[in-house]
């Protein structure tokens, strides 16, 4: 008889033991292969995914960076057709961008039959600035990244004034503003926050 009792209260102990380790979420022993209870195979898929994701962001930005050098060498390569164009002559009066895509002045890539654009699909417009025998170059539709980028980027040779979302940034002609070359990053980031995604820029060239 003793020997039934002892044999139920030990059964008794051992379910019982063994329903609260299941309510507490654990069976006494930890799973081969895992860290702090958690199998290796859910942090080798966590830390894939992270490391992936980082992969994508770092693949992003140097993306966003090619495309960035490739729109200012484009840019220089508008500005090199100008002048070239307009070599023999006093002032870029009447200067448009069918003139210098008849002239193959634009790099192929930007034009899209009669428009130019940039790399983020804005267009592109060229005209004569009458005041300072210049010419501009109108570009729209630019990431506020990219924005700073470029302008920061600008060199002061060839280009005279910079103009974001209609605040001049740069302007070496005029005598009352201490805005110069370079642009400074803090400046750059105000005026581009202003536009969000879809910034205006303006270069003055002559």
């Amino acid at each position: 008889m003793k020997n039934n009792i002892s044999t139920n209260n030990f059964n008794k102990e051992t379910t019982m033991t063994s329903f609260m380790k299941k309510l507490l979420g654990t069976t006494g022993t930890r799973e081969r292969g895992a860290i702090g209870g958690i199998p290796e195979q859910v942090i080798a898929i966590a830390v894939g995914v992270i490391v992936v994701s980082g992969m994508v962001a770092l693949g992003s930005r140097a993306f966003t960076s090619s495309k960035v050098n490739t729109e200012i060498a484009n840019l220089n390569s508008i500005t090199n057709g100008a002048r070239s164009l307009y070599s023999g002559m006093v002032n870029y009066n009447g200067i448009t961008q069918a003139q210098l895509i008849s002239a193959s002045a634009i790099p192929q890539s930007m034009v899209s039959g009669t428009t130019i654009r940039n790399a983020w699909g804005g267009t592109i417009a060229i005209a004569a600035d009458d005041i300072n025998a210049g010419y501009t170059v109108t570009s729209n539709m630019y990431p506020k990244e990219v924005c700073i980028d470029l302008i920061t980027k600008t060199p002061a040779s060839g280009y005279y004034r910079v103009t974001v979302q209609g605040t001049v940034l740069a302007d070496t002609l005029d005598a009352s503003t201490t805005n110069d070359f370079p642009i400074s990053p803090a400046r750059a980031v105000t005026a581009c926050n202003a536009g969000n995604n879809q910034n205006t820029i303006i270069w003055a060239a002559r």
